[in-house]
């Protein structure tokens, strides 16, 4: 299987770093998932092997957070093309 660039690990690290540097998060969950994402895409399992559990929440919490961001920028979106026109 072909591989996007976009998808390799070392890109997605990469602008996972950016991100975090342009964006500091208040949110443990998202920094958590993060470090859960690192782990697995380095070949490392040990933070899914301290809690499953906690590991699956701020992961859930994350996804949630930004669905929420996604659906709030679409809503402002749609505001100001609102106002533009």
């Amino acid at each position: 299987m072909s591989e996007l660039p976009c998808w390799r690990p070392r890109n997605v690290l990469a602008r996972m770093a950016r991100a975090r540097a342009r964006t500091p998060t208040n949110y443990p969950a998202a920094r958590h998932a993060a470090m859960i994402a690192e782990a697995l895409m380095t070949g490392r399992r040990d933070a899914l092997d301290d809690d499953p559990i906690h590991c699956g929440v701020s992961i859930g919490v994350t996804v949630e957070l930004l669905w929420k961001g996604l659906a709030e920028n679409a809503r402002l979106r749609a505001q100001l093309a609102a106002v533009r026109s």
